[in-house]
Parts: structure tokens; C-alpha cells; sequence
């Protein structure tokens, strides 16, 4: 599949749909090209960083950190969860013996995750500066106000559908205008008008239409 657009300059910009999936798994995707080793889904217990995983919290919602740099975040994410014990356990002392014991400190995270709930959390995480963000529903992205700000959902001027919204494209090219969105025309909708278009008089589509041959 193969999405065209056209820019502001007339230029026609060709979008491989396959290769935007793909794109859009590139991590992983790159080890394996790198390491020559297939890339395949890991428990969260297998993680080379704990600090990279999701927890459950205790209203039942997932949170996600993503501290990459986990040496750096470290003393913080410790004294985030009140657990500054951690410091002094040789299993945890470094990035190398987090991963040694992905599992072990997987389970201390979730017992300590698991005592609030995502809202009390929430301040708790950014006063200490986590690299984190709540794990959303979908119900919960249609009304997201991150997703308002950035127009990820296009109104649609519907006939039958009041109040109309698609998920709007995330390409964009520069300063060109975005175009409005449109329902999809009915059956034989612009027949008439695209048979204007070809030459056709209101005779000929007459006659067509009396013969099946339009709809």
C-alpha cells in the first residue's frame, strides 16, 4: 500500500504504508538487523531494564517508566517509591546488576506500584522527576486533552453522523494547510456530476441510467 500526498510546492510525497509500520518498530527491529538474532516479545520479567517496563497500580491502571539512562534516575526513582534501600542492596547497585536481577526487582516494583493508586502516584513521580507516563484505555484517548492539542482528531462534516471525528493523519508537511475531511460519498453519489465532467450530456446519462449501465 502506498499513501500519496501532494505539498504545498506541487510535490508528490510517497508514503509506504509497510514502511511507516515499520518504522514505527524500529527499535526493535534495528537490534535484529544489528545483532543478526530475530527480535521476539520478552516477559517483563526478562527485561534488561526495569526501569523500562509497566506496573499496576492499585485502581487497576498501568503506569509506564521509560528511564532509559537508569544509573542516572536511579537515587531518584529509589526515593520516588520510599524504598531507598534499594541503594545499599548489592543486587541493584548498578545498570549491569539491575539486569543480572530483572526479576527479582521487578517483583519489588510491583509489591511497591501496587500500594496507590495512578492518581496519588502522579505528583509523587514528577516532584522526583520520572521519566513516566499513565498507560491509557482507548476510551480514555478519545477525550485525552493531549490529543485535542495536537488535533489528532478531525472533525467530519457528516450527513448522518452529528458531531463526526476520524483520527486525523500524523503526517505534515511544513506550513501547508491541512485539508478538510470529508465523508465518504454514498453509492453512485457524483455519477451524474463525473459523467458532466467526461462530456456527457443530461440526455446520454438519461439513457445510460435507463439502460443499467449507471447507477
Amino acid at each position: 500500500l502506498l499513501a500519496r500526498e501532494r505539498t504545498g510546492r506541487g510535490r508528490e510525497v510517497n508514503i509506504s504504508l509497510f514502511s511507516m509500520g515499520l518504522w514505527m518498530n524500529a527499535s526493535d527491529l534495528t537490534v535484529g538487523l544489528m545483532t543478526g538474532r530475530s527480535p521476539h516479545s520478552e516477559a517483563r520479567t526478562d527485561r534488561v531494564n526495569p526501569m523500562w517496563s509497566s506496573y499496576r497500580c492499585a485502581d487497576g491502571r498501568w503506569i509506564y517508566f521509560v528511564m532509559i539512562q537508569s544509573d542516572r534516575h536511579w537515587p531518584d526513582f529509589c526515593r520516588a517509591l520510599d524504598q531507598s534501600n534499594w541503594l545499599d542492596d548489592p543486587r541493584f547497585k548498578d545498570s549491569a546488576a539491575r539486569a543480572q536481577s530483572c526479576a527479582a526487582l521487578t517483583a519489588e516494583i510491583d509489591r511497591v506500584v501496587a500500594t496507590r493508586s495512578a492518581d496519588e502516584w502522579a505528583p509523587i513521580f514528577d516532584h522526583h522527576n520520572l521519566v513516566w507516563a499513565p498507560v491509557r484505555t482507548d476510551a480514555e484517548v478519545l477525550d485525552d486533552p493531549q490529543a485535542a492539542a495536537i488535533g489528532a482528531f478531525a472533525p467530519v462534516d457528516h450527513p448522518n453522523i452529528p458531531g463526526c471525528r476520524v483520527v486525523n493523519s500524523p503526517v505534515e508537511f511544513g506550513d501547508v494547510p491541512s485539508q478538510p475531511h470529508r465523508a465518504a460519498p454514498e453509492l453512485g453519489q457524483h455519477t451524474e456530476e463525473v459523467a458532466l465532467e467526461i462530456g456527457l450530456s443530461w440526455d446520454e446519462i438519461a439513457r445510460l441510467k435507463a439502460s443499467g449501465t449507471l447507477g
